[in-house]
């Protein structure tokens, strides 16, 4: 599913990495709402917040 969503958002934000991005906090936010935030690793949960951080700024 995050797969779909990485691809339908790198044509509007115009960069492979925004669209990665995306991809990280729908992961996380999908698990985080399905009550699963432990199975989060910590190789995806700090790209993930990271890129919330950068989008946060931009």
């Amino acid at each position: 599913m995050t797969f779909v969503v990485c691809a339908a958002a790198m044509p509007p934000a115009c960069a492979i990495a925004h669209g990665i991005g995306f991809g990280f906090i729908v992961y996380m936010g999908v698990r985080a709402l399905a009550g699963r935030v432990w199975d989060i690793h910590p190789a995806t949960a700090i790209p993930g917040i990271l890129f919330v951080y950068k989008f946060a700024l931009i």
